[in-house]
């Protein structure tokens, strides 16, 4: 057993960990009787590995025992399990990250939908047919060089 494990059975039966000045603070606010014998060896491993406890103790959160967090944008974590998304905060990172990579979303009808390697305007690459190519007139996300098999959304595109 690890004393990642021992914090993890202390805290599905009610004890509480904090950090303090570099000590571990423990406190039990669970119902159970406490079986000394059994909790006895699992504070001792906690006590005798301290500094791994202690990294263990930043990424564990203390009301589920859970160790999967999600930072938002100010930088503060959250448990995955105790804390919902933000799906505001999440639609923002794929809008930044839409916008800085030039990808616009495809609209859902299928004429909408369309290749490079179709249109009249594009170039292709040479050697492969996977090949960069490029626009010859306004790209549909700003770049010259596009890939020919990329389904997208394209005002420009124009059959040969």
């Amino acid at each position: 057993m690890m004393p990642a494990d021992a914090v993890m059975m202390l805290a599905r039966i009610g004890f509480i960990f904090r950090i303090d000045n570099g000590k571990i603070v423990i406190n039990y606010k669970g119902e159970h009787n406490l079986d000394r014998a059994t909790i006895t060896p699992l504070i001792d491993m906690i006590r005798n590995n301290k500094d791994e406890v202690i990294l263990f103790l930043l990424i564990h959160c203390p009301q589920c025992g859970g160790i999967i967090f999600w930072g938002d944008h100010n930088g503060q974590q959250f448990c995955m399990n105790c804390d919902p998304l933000d799906y505001i905060f999440l639609r923002g990172l794929k809008s930044d990250f839409n916008n800085r990579y030039g990808i616009q979303a495809a609209s859902n009808e299928e004429k909408d939908r369309v290749k490079c390697v179709d249109c009249r305007y594009f170039q292709k690459g040479e050697g492969s047919p996977e090949a960069l190519g490029y626009c010859v007139s306004e790209s549909w996300n700003g770049h010259k060089g596009q890939w020919p098999l990329r389904i997208h959304s394209c005002k420009h595109f124009d059959c040969p």
